[in-house]
């Protein structure tokens, strides 16, 4: 298993780039795999409110669902902290009574922050617990909770992690508020065995070696066009040309739109551009002037200096001019501007999104879920390129886009 720094990295790096309902119910499993330890400490010492915090973790649940939000988040976390065991209060689980409470807070938290702080708070909160049980079973002298490796690599820890990395996965995929119920009913099933060393050994026994050693992100999508631009030179022209396509094609509903704000542009023109290119690469008898084309382009969008949208509309219509300059060219880097154009694209649209100043160039913006996704698109349609080329190839491309160029910037 990767070592522990690296894995905090990871996670938080996944959860800055999802959104904040995501991020809290990532937070909310955490917590509910704890909450038996909360009810323990009320039950055993007669200390706390148990009821109070199911209650607050279930509002949590219908808050992130969107089944009953909450509007006061403060206060949420205002009576999660009340409800903390106190310093002088009995021993037994009084620390990881605290640590639910925190973990409950932290994920109210996360439904307002702006980065995966809160949400990664929570999730150390079930390690420091599981640390804190190792160390008192086996009376370890303690040494800041998580500050041997050694006990990082224990079954209990080791399991945690990999369920932390399981539901990070599994959330990037949620779609509807049923996935949520299945997320929460798992991690209560969980919860009963998450200090027993035998679940956590059977756990890490189902689990693939793929997970237990999960591929690290070390890059952004600040360092994709390199990497478009090496792949791109080894293709033909007319692949170049179709990657390029594809990307025009999930770029035009946006030009379109921002074209309608501004007043100005031919989206007409540029859909029926775009149309001829998509034959010429479905056809190779079909062919075009492409430097006329190309040059046709340039007049499809010339807005004012004072058109607010004018350069995510250029961005995007960027896409279509460089398919055709790939072509009139026979050079890589047109094709490779393509896709650069429709990251620059996404990567203003979540600038304004997030309230950032416009040029924000912090890591957060390059791993948005939203760049993120397109590069994934990018790496997949160069994927479809390299193993075949066809007129049934071209196809599938331009189909595919024109169904995603309506989640692009969701």
């Amino acid at each position: 298993m990767a070592d522990d720094a690296d894995l905090d990295e990871h996670i938080r790096s996944v959860l800055d780039r999802m959104t904040p309902m995501h991020r809290a119910t990532f937070a909310a499993v955490c917590a509910e795999r704890l909450f038996p330890r909360y009810v323990a400490f009320s039950e055993g010492t007669g200390e706390g409110d148990a009821l109070a915090l199911r209650k607050s973790l279930d509002k949590l649940w219908s808050h992130v669902s969107g089944a009953s939000p909450v509007r006061d988040v403060g206060a949420e976390v205002r009576r999660c902290t009340t409800l903390v065991p106190s310093e002088e209060g009995p021993e037994r689980f009084r620390s990881e009574a605290e640590d639910a409470c925190v973990a409950v807070a932290c994920a109210w938290e996360a439904t307002t922050g702006s980065d995966g702080l809160e949400a990664s708070w929570a999730a150390d909160r079930v390690l420091d617990s599981l640390l804190e049980h190792v160390r008192r079973e086996r009376q370890l002298e303690p040494s800041g909770k998580r500050a041997a490796s050694s006990e990082l690599e224990r079954p209990l820890v080791s399991a945690e992690r990999l369920r932390q990395l399981r539901d990070l996965e599994a959330l990037e995929s949620v779609r509807s508020p049923s996935s949520l119920a299945t997320l929460q009913a798992r991690a209560q099933r969980e919860a009963k065995g998450l200090f027993d060393p035998r679940a956590a050994a059977t756990y890490l026994a189902s689990c693939s070696e793929p997970r237990s050693t999960p591929d690290l992100p070390k890059s952004d999508a600040r360092d994709w066009p390199d990497q478009l631009d090496a792949r791109l030179g080894t293709m033909s022209v007319r692949a170049r040309a179709a990657f390029a396509a594809a990307c025009a094609e999930r770029a035009m509903p946006r030009y379109v739109e921002l074209c309608g704000k501004s007043s100005d542009g031919a989206p007409a023109a540029a859909r029926a551009s775009l149309d001829r290119l998509w034959n010429q690469l479905a056809d190779s008898d079909h062919t075009l002037d492409a430097s006329a084309e190309l040059a046709a382009c340039q007049d499809l969008f010339s807005a004012g200096e004072d058109a607010g949208d004018r350069v995510p509309a250029g961005d995007a219509w960027a896409s279509l001019a460089y398919a055709w300059e790939s072509i009139a060219t026979g050079e890589q880097k047109a094709a490779a501007y393509a896709g650069g154009g429709l990251i620059d694209a996404l990567y203003e649209h979540v600038v304004e999104s997030m309230g950032l100043r416009p040029g924000d160039r912090r890591a957060s913006v390059w791993r948005h879920e939203v760049i993120e996704a397109e590069v994934a698109r990018q790496r997949r349609d160069l994927e479809t390129l390299e193993s075949d080329f066809d007129h049934e190839t071209i196809a599938v491309l331009r189909r595919r886009a024109s169904r995603e160029a309506s989640e692009l910037f969701d």
